[in-house]
């Protein structure tokens, strides 16, 4: 394991939660304005993404649950989403 492997499976950065918050607001207020999009979500509840950011030890992971986008921790959850 690496220094990054280490940073990535640590507890979550208050700075970066508070980015991930904002992101997922920005997110999930967007599709309010977009019917079709977030009817088409429910296709792809339980599923995620998971971003990583290369050369830094940055990742987020992003995750639908009941129509809503949830941003989170790249680690936060199943490491292999369906």
């Amino acid at each position: 394991m690496n220094s990054a492997d280490t940073a990535i499976e640590g507890s979550p950065n208050p700075v970066l939660a508070v980015l991930g918050r904002g992101l997922e607001s920005a997110l999930n207020h967007a599709l309010t304005l977009d019917a079709e999009t977030r009817e088409q979500l429910d296709a792809l509840d339980g599923r995620a993404v998971c971003v990583s950011f290369r050369s830094t030890v940055l990742g987020m992971r992003i995750a639908v649950d009941s129509g809503q986008l949830r941003v989170g921790p790249a680690f936060a959850g199943d490491r292999h989403p369906r």
